[in-house]
């Protein structure tokens, strides 16, 4: 038993003490350690900026988009309580498009070569589409310009990342 001297039993995991002091010490440093950075991550991810669902009755089974500091989640309804979840970073992220009519739009997501594009989300309610891709657009060009999200305000930041994404659109996009 001299082996489990210096672990402590958490369920069937032996987890070493001196970690937990090292992890200490380097708080007491004033630089971030990787817990931090991890609970900052997980903070983030519950920080949602924008949200729409494609239009029932024209989509059967409702689409979800989901837009938070960190990523994109995509969730397309297949069947009853049954979707297909795709989240996406905004590393990976070329630019969002969309399509717009007189009251419904399509977005489309566009990936980095060799990478699966996912399905466009079609019936969104045409004002959510627009925001949806205006924002997209203003956080990945805020992430090439190598902003550090975790910084920022992400509620109150919303409006300008809308307002770069208005700016970098297309010239023959409308919107």
């Amino acid at each position: 038993m001299a082996y489990h001297d210096n672990m402590k039993s958490v369920g069937t995991i032996y987890e070493n003490q001196d970690d937990h002091v090292k992890r200490k010490k380097s708080d007491v440093t004033g630089k971030k350690t990787e817990v931090d950075k991890l609970e900052e991550a997980l903070e983030g991810s519950h920080n949602i900026l924008f949200r729409c669902k494609s239009v029932f009755p024209f989509d059967l089974f409702p689409d979800e988009l989901i837009i938070d500091e960190n990523k994109i989640d995509v969730r397309h309804g297949l069947f009853f309580a049954s979707t297909l979840s795709t989240s996406i970073p905004y590393t990976k992220i070329v630019k969002a498009s969309s399509t717009t009519g007189l009251f419904f739009a399509t977005l489309q997501i566009e990936m980095e070569v060799f990478i699966q594009q996912p399905e466009p989300i079609n019936f969104l309610w045409r004002e959510d589409a627009i925001k949806a891709r205006r924002i997209i657009n203003g956080l990945v060009a805020a992430n090439k310009q190598g902003i550090d999200f975790r910084e920022l305000d992400m509620k109150k930041a919303t409006d300008e990342f809308e307002e770069i994404g208005r700016a970098s659109i297309n010239p023959n996009q409308v919107g």
